[in-house]
């Protein structure tokens, strides 16, 4: 894989940078509170940017690119699934409003009170559900999203695809964490550039410096771990980004929160909302456990 990103995926990213620039962002993740952005989704989906994972000029990475500006603005939209996954398990583009369940894993389905379509993960293969319009029952979480309790009983089967929706599910939620982990690392520096003590920024401060060196070290890691294994489309890439993706979260999140002090802990602060949407994304699809017996395997039973 070449790192450098082509002519044409930079001017992708300027692009849905900018689309995300005017219509997404903290404020209007605070005023989604928990539901789902219908108007963010008409704009990505009527400029194309959901499409991209199939699209003969295209690909995974494009999609995975998208996935990843999409978390660093907060976007009330479910771009992984709808975006990266869905249309590659499927073959086909799906309904706006997708979730990502997981048989072995019950409980509330984050996108799951709109979802038109759910994809679950039932061993080896995937169920394809369409939730009856208000069948869904909403949970209130602090999680800045829409989580909902589903009923995931039924619907039509995809044999042998459940290797496929693991493997592009990790891929999404890497590209998301990268996003999310990102967009608070730099809220932090920022912070820490212009909140002063002892008369100097505390920026300034060598042993904070280190500090985000090593979070800045375990952002980039995510990153490219996430763009790679899109780009190769192995369920050992898959597996590893999602892995390294959910020790970063472990590893950043709670130190954000420390350099940043106090205000930090208040809702007032934005800082949580990426570093608690983080928290929530890296427990899916059996978090780092799974994902890490999943390389485990992949690499040793060969």
């Amino acid at each position: 894989m070449d790192y450098t990103l082509t002519a044409d995926q930079q001017v992708t990213l300027q692009a849905v940078e900018s689309l995300l620039s005017r219509h997404a962002g903290r404020e209007r993740a605070r005023k989604m509170h928990n539901a789902h952005d219908e108007e963010l989704l008409a704009h990505l989906a009527e400029s194309g940017f959901l499409d991209l994972a199939t699209h003969p000029d295209a690909g995974p990475l494009e999609a995975a690119l998208v996935t990843e500006a999409a978390a660093r603005q907060l976007a009330a939209v479910n771009v992984g699934a709808r975006g990266l996954v869905a249309p590659l398990v499927l073959g086909e583009i799906p309904p706006g409003k997708v979730a990502l369940a997981s048989k072995s894993d019950p409980g509330p389905v984050r996108f799951g009170r709109d979802a038109e379509l759910v994809l679950m993960l039932d061993g080896a293969d995937v169920r394809v559900l369409e939730p009856a319009p208000g069948s869904a029952r909403p949970v209130a979480t602090g999680y800045v999203a829409p989580y909902a309790e589903l009923d995931l009983a039924g619907g039509r089967v995809l044999p042998g695809a459940g290797a496929v929706l693991a493997r592009w599910w990790r891929v999404a939620l890497a590209a998301e964490l990268a996003g999310l982990l990102q967009a608070g690392l730099d809220l932090t520096v920022e912070y820490l550039k212009q909140r002063e003590q002892f008369g100097r920024p505390l920026g300034s401060l060598q042993a904070l410096q280190h500090r985000l060196a090593e979070a800045y070290v375990w952002v980039e890691g995510t990153r490219w771990a996430a763009r790679a294994a899109a780009w190769h489309g192995t369920d050992e890439s898959a597996a590893t980004a999602a892995t390294y993706a959910t020790m970063a979260v472990r590893a950043v999140a709670p130190d954000l929160h420390q350099l940043s002090g106090a205000i930090s802990m208040t809702q007032e602060y934005d800082l949580h909302l990426w570093t608690m949407r983080a928290q929530a994304v890296r427990t899916e699809l059996g978090g780092i456990g799974e994902h890490a017996r999943a390389v485990t395997r992949l690499r040793w039973d060969s």
